[in-house]
């Protein structure tokens, strides 16, 4: 027995000597697991610092970031495109919300809703001279837009010479800020350039129509131009059937070597807040796309405002839900940063998508390039240039007001001043060579921002 209790003994001590021995192996393996795995986080979360680093390059100063040229351009697009897994999230639910079509509205169902584009009725559009504008039957009762402005612009030949002059010297900065941006900016395929121009040819011009920079205007003047008067389809739709492209390749060369080509622009902030007003406060019918939109941008991005906008009230004083402005923003900011990194190859709705990508002016060299903030002479320059000065008056469409201010330019301390500064900024960037090219600061719009970043 005592052998046998001297064996098991041993046995015993053996197996709680394994025992322990193992713990220990175990207990040092988990120690070993985890400090790798601490490691490994580190490192992935330093990796994961750069990356958001390279995905939001600080701007330079404000006062600084509309000069600052090929270095910016070139700086945010090499870091930005090395970017393809960033913004995931808004990825994610942009994904999650395909049922609201990014509204990705095609071209042609854009145009169609682009509705009620003249006066409340024929007779309204009549003006002292007898200029008709086209229009449609409204919808509902809504008045959408007001009776269209007829400028009275004394024309002389020193006028049209120092007009001349700006406008070549407009030119040539473009042409200049194109070299500068080189290859950095990529281009919108170049049929879908041809696709967007109005090829007015019997009249020796082309233009390239940019939504809320004057498009309407013009659009009534190529309507009329083709004598059409009252146009009871989409006047945009009307206006792409009536001026198509060239059958061939070396009929589209040949109209871009021969013809004036004509481009509008406005500041891209002022484009963006009128934009805004006019898609996402106006409500037009329950299924209008553009509603679907807005209720689904008020959804989908909270607001990080402290105290945000009140809901509108209808005339029919139900309250409505819109985005607010800064909501809007953040569905823009989504909408630019997949076509940055997709190069191209993502919708951005035509209201708020870039000029250099609708227009592509550095491929194309526009004759003219006009501004909205100088439309008035610059129009009377078109209209004297093509010679259409009796068949045109120099008229500007102007979108009813669907808040309490009466234009763009009155409305932008109240709704800038409640954008975070750090949105404003990143919008600012992702827009740059539209700043670029044209000319524009967004100095006075980001001192209006909130400041988020104290």
């Amino acid at each position: 027995m005592s052998a046998a209790s001297s064996t098991f003994s041993g046995l015993g001590r053996k197996f709680s000597y394994i025992k322990r021995s193992g713990l220990l192996w175990f207990v040092g393996v988990v120690m070993l697991m985890l400090v790798a795995h601490m490691s490994l986080a580190r490192v992935q979360s330093i990796n994961s610092l750069a990356l958001v680093s390279d995905t939001r390059p600080p701007l330079p100063p404000p006062e600084n970031v509309h000069e600052c040229g090929e270095r910016c351009i070139e700086r945010f697009i090499d870091e930005f495109m090395l970017a393809d897994t960033a913004d995931e999230e808004a990825d994610g639910a942009a994904k999650n919300t395909a049922a609201s079509a990014d509204f990705s509205l095609d071209e042609e169902n854009e145009e169609e809703s682009e509705t009620q584009e003249g006066g409340e009725s024929e007779k309204d559009d009549e003006t002292d001279e007898g200029y008709i504008m086209p229009t449609r039957e409204r919808a509902g009762n809504q008045k959408l837009y007001k009776k269209d402005t007829v400028r009275d612009v004394p024309w002389t030949e020193e006028m049209a010479k120092t007009r001349e002059a700006l406008l070549e010297e407009r030119r040539q900065k473009v042409e200049e800020r194109c070299q500068s941006l080189n290859s950095s900016v990529f281009s919108p395929p170049e049929q879908s350039v041809y696709n967007t121009l109005r090829w007015v040819t019997d009249h020796n011009f082309i233009w390239c129509p940019i939504y809320k920079s004057a498009s309407t205007t013009w659009v009534k003047n190529l309507l009329l131009l083709a004598k059409e008067k009252i146009v009871n389809t989409s006047l945009h739709g009307r206006v792409r059937e009536l001026y198509p492209q060239p059958d061939s390749d070396s009929g589209k060369k040949k109209a871009l070597e021969e013809n004036l080509k004509l481009m509008i622009v406005r500041h891209p902030l002022e484009r963006l807040l009128s934009a805004y007003r006019d898609k996402m406060l106006r409500v037009r019918r329950a299924k209008d796309p553009f509603r679907l939109m807005q209720l689904d941008i008020a959804k989908r991005y909270p607001d990080p405002n402290p105290q945000p906008p009140a809901p509108l009230t209808s005339s029919s004083g139900k309250k409505e839900i819109h985005p607010s402005f800064t909501q809007f923003l953040l569905k823009v900011q989504d909408d630019m940063r997949r076509l940055w990194r997709k190069k191209g190859k993502s919708q951005v709705n035509l209201h708020w998508r870039p000029f250099w990508f609708v227009c592509s002016p550095c491929e194309l060299h526009y004759d003219v390039i006009a501004h909205v903030e100088t439309m008035d002479i610059d129009n009377e320059y078109i209209i004297h240039k093509l010679g259409l000065q009796d068949i045109l008056v120099n008229a500007r469409t102007h979108a009813s007001n669907f808040d309490s201010y009466n234009d763009t330019s009155e409305a932008s301390k109240d709704y800038f001043r409640l954008v975070p500064y750090s949105l404003l900024k990143d919008i600012v960037r992702l827009y740059q060579p539209d700043f670029t090219l044209f000319g524009y600061s967004p100095d006075a719009y980001l001192k209006l921002a909130r400041r988020d970043d104290r």
